[in-house]
């Protein structure tokens, strides 16, 4: 029996008494898996990758500087459906709508000072 088929999970019954097809399917299903801890150790790296650069950017800036921020979500691996679409536009329009009322505020408490 060939060491191979072991490593991807076929018992040595399954080798010798099951039909080939059997075997390719045993294939193709750990070609996926390799495939997908692949992307997965792919993943992992661009979140230490962005860890790492916020790290240095925020050691390495200025003071004074606004600092950087790691990722608030994680990174998004499957397409948005049109309802996700819609509930994230409309989270960022509320965040900038939050921010732009913080400066209206900050606006007029520094023009009742003034007076």
């Amino acid at each position: 029996m060939c060491p191979q088929f072991i490593a991807m999970g076929m018992t040595y019954e399954q080798f010798w008494d099951e039909p080939p097809r059997i075997a390719t399917a045993y294939q193709k299903a750990y070609k996926l898996k390799l495939e997908s801890q692949n992307e997965l150790a792919w993943l992992i790296g661009l979140y230490v990758y962005d860890a790492v650069a916020v790290v240095v950017s925020n050691a390495l800036s200025r003071k004074g500087a606004k600092p950087k921020n790691y990722l608030e979500r994680p990174v998004d691996i499957f397409p948005l459906t049109e309802k996700e679409k819609k509930r994230r536009e409309r989270e960022e329009y509320e965040k900038m709508d939050r921010q732009l009322q913080a400066i209206r505020n900050a606006q007029q408490r520094k023009k009742k000072k003034q007076k």
